[in-house]
């Protein structure tokens, strides 16, 4: 399993999510200022630029129910689920029970 390293990752400005690399944006909000954004707030900031939607300070993504994945652990046999949005980018998996990484099995 890979880990998102921390020089492949940068915190939104706006939400403070942790976001890959790749998935950043900058947006200058004024003439000196630019702000490191994801793509969804980024969208969202344009069109409150253009006037189309106000600014709300959260995004949607974080009002949606979690997707969780159920893992278990060959080493331990322990069962656990894990929120597949946030794995390997906000934390690494790994089982709770035993704290080893390396004989997880997704079901």
């Amino acid at each position: 399993m890979s880990t998102l390293s921390v020089q492949k990752s940068r915190v939104c400005e706006r939400c403070k999510a942790l976001v890959p690399l790749e998935g950043v944006k900058l947006f200058a909000e004024t003439s000196d200022r630019s702000v490191v954004v994801c793509e969804n707030c980024s969208v969202e900031l344009e069109n409150a630029k253009k006037g189309k939607l106000e600014r709300t300070g959260t995004t949607k993504r974080f009002n949606a129910p979690a997707k969780n994945a159920s893992y278990t652990c060959e080493r331990c046999t322990y069962k656990f689920r894990v929120d597949e949005a946030r794995a390997g980018i906000v934390h690494r998996v790994f089982c709770p029970y035993c704290g080893k990484d390396d004989k997880l099995i997704k079901l």
